[in-house]
């Protein structure tokens, strides 16, 4: 249901209030499924969408709301938003995704990661009765190894989990002279450095995951790798829930390029080192970089001024999360056959490689409240 702003009750118009700056912003769209959340409305959307109160031939508006790119169209008829005649009959969820969309959907790559990702959104669609930040959840914390009271116990203090992972000296040594400990609550779930130089935006996000036995001498070879291409920020895992977490290692880079060469020299010390590939975790919806699945990457989406409070800051892996969330809500309104294979064309929409799950470099521009907030 299409509900222009001023007809919203006075807590939701309190709560998009912020919406109003724009001034393209119309209102919601409410969906019928109580479990997934409403979507702000554009007035090009809300044209489109009062335009098709009957069914309508309206080529000429499509063209002018999304021009070349017809993702956004594919993603209202794969939502049920929208309905298309085909062949003498109205469709639209899975099996309009099946006709328009040419992402493929056949189901997910070979890769580690590719696998975690297709079994994490297979998981998920066995939860019933959860909305989709419930969800979101599930998918977000999916892949991590159980805590046990041994895991808690041995790493309830800081210093427990550092002199685990730094126990060689010149490691300890080279963690100490590179960067400074970042102060943290006592609610914080991860520790962090930085070097506290002025960077531009680090968005970009290499993930060092590696199972336990297996991290001390992953954390040594990330650390000479990080010092060696001038990182300027990383955080681990804290306590028992943070090495037990597949995405417990995260460095910060401001270029993928950086990025790269960082990853490039892990694997190239992994490729010469004893850590044998069954010692990776692997981190379910990133971009994998080597065969085994110890580093990925992933390119976190831009804060969005003057909308902090209504749209928190999210990650990467959140961002996703919240997408495949949705997307499998979608999947059950639309009675999908197969809820893996319409979440990945679902999400393919979205600008990601469902295969590789590698984001387009110009994802954000879509989704940023100006062009200025792309990264």
């Amino acid at each position: 249901m299409l509900v222009a702003f001023d007809d919203l009750e006075p807590a939701e118009q309190q709560r998009l209030a912020a919406l109003r700056e724009d001034p393209d912003f119309f209102g919601l769209l409410k969906p019928v499924n109580a479990l997934l959340p409403a979507k702000s409305v554009s007035r090009e959307a809300a044209l489109l969408l009062l335009a098709l109160q009957r069914p309508r031939r309206i080529p000429t508006l499509i063209a002018s709301i999304f021009g070349d790119d017809q993702s956004p169209l594919l993603a209202l008829l794969s939502d049920g938003v929208l309905e298309v005649e085909h062949e003498g009959a109205f469709i639209s969820g899975g099996d309009a995704l099946r006709l328009f969309a040419s992402a493929p959907t056949a189901g997910p790559a070979a890769h580690p990661a590719s696998k975690l990702s297709a079994a994490a959104i297979q998981c998920t669609a066995s939860y019933e009765g959860l909305d989709a930040a419930a969800l979101a959840r599930k998918v977000y914390a999916f892949g991590r190894q159980p805590c046990t009271d041994a895991i808690r116990s041995r790493f309830a203090r800081d210093r427990d989990l550092l002199s685990f992972l730094a126990s060689n000296p010149a490691v300890a040594d080279l963690l100490a002279e590179g960067w400074a400990a970042v102060d943290a609550a006592a609610e914080d779930p991860w520790l962090s450095w930085s070097t506290h130089r002025p960077t531009p935006r680090l968005g970009y996000k290499l993930y060092v995951s590696a199972r336990l036995n297996a991290m001390p001498r992953a954390f040594g070879m990330a650390l000479r790798a990080l010092k060696r291409t001038g990182c300027e920020r990383f955080k681990i895992g804290r306590r028992g829930e943070g090495v037990c977490r597949p995405d417990k290692m995260v460095a910060y880079y401001a270029s993928l390029e950086q990025l790269r060469a960082c990853a490039g020299l892990i694997e190239e010390e992994l490729s010469k080192g004893d850590v044998i590939p069954d010692s990776a975790h692997g981190v379910p919806f990133t971009a994998a970089i080597d065969p085994a699945g110890f580093l990925a990457w992933g390119m976190d989406p831009p804060e969005l001024p003057g909308a902090r409070d209504l749209f928190p800051v999210e990650s990467w892996r959140g961002w996703l999360a919240s997408r495949v969330a949705v997307a499998v809500l979608s999947a059950r309104t639309a009675d999908a056959d197969d809820v893996v294979s319409f979440v990945l064309g679902r999400i393919a929409l979205e600008g990601i490689d469902t295969e590789t799950w590698t984001p387009a470099q110009a994802i954000w521009r879509s989704h940023a409240a100006d062009p200025r907030d792309v990264a």
